[in-house]
């Protein structure tokens, strides 16, 4: 119970001092978790898995280990003020250099860098940001990274089921975004638009990085 009050009183703060995210509808929008499952960890109803939770972390802009670190003078009445992660810039690169990536020893290669958004400081020094083309990552429900997004890749993070991924096919050359399935032995890019079909994957793809934050612009 101790550890629901804690994952709560951390989702409060994080949500009040978040200027897009300070509703339940809006970060389920942004993270994909469904309002009632957002409800319940702030009423300290549930034990929360630890994939939501990494879920609503990456939304609002935090590492998972911050729901579940206590806080120094966790026992006084005083409220502690949300303090925002410190930052770094990585570039934002075009899908043709995402395919150079893979192949690539320079976390900084020739072109990169036109121009730089922020990260986390702990994300790794190869990870960069591609901005989304076309609608097959757009979803009626549930997560969604429309057209235009800005999406944060770290090629050091492992590419689990489930996750959304940057992915080279090597016999077309074609980089593309979709999240990771691995049912059964085997593995598929599936789009979040049910428009667009499931893709079955073996050694004919390679996994570039792993999709860890997303944003737009207005």
């Amino acid at each position: 119970m101790k550890l629901r009050k804690l994952i709560s009183d951390k989702l409060k703060r994080a949500m009040e001092g978040s200027h897009a995210l300070k509703s339940q509808p809006a970060l389920e929008r942004k993270s994909g978790v469904g309002q009632a499952t957002i409800g319940r960890i702030l009423r300290c109803e549930v034990d929360a898995r630890v994939e939501t939770l990494n879920q609503i972390a990456v939304a609002l802009g935090e590492d998972l280990s911050y729901f579940l670190t206590p806080e120094l003078n966790s026992n006084s009445n005083v409220a502690h003020a949300y303090q925002p992660r410190m930052t770094r810039k990585a570039p934002v690169i075009s899908w043709v250099q995402a395919g150079d990536w893979v192949d690539c020893n320079d976390p900084l290669p020739p072109g990169a860098g036109d121009s730089w958004e922020d990260v986390p400081m702990n994300t790794s020094l190869n990870a960069f940001w591609l901005r989304v083309r076309g609608d097959s990552m757009t979803s009626p429900v549930g997560r969604s990274v429309p057209e235009g997004s800005l999406i944060l890749v770290d090629p050091e993070v492992e590419a689990d089921n489930g996750r959304l991924v940057i992915a080279k096919l090597t016999d077309s050359q074609e980089v593309t975004f979709k999240l990771l399935v691995l049912d059964g032995g085997r593995k598929y890019l599936k789009p979040l638009n049910p428009a667009y079909s499931l893709l079955e994957i073996n050694s004919n793809c390679e996994i570039v990085g792993v999709v860890v934050e997303s944003k737009q612009r207005l």
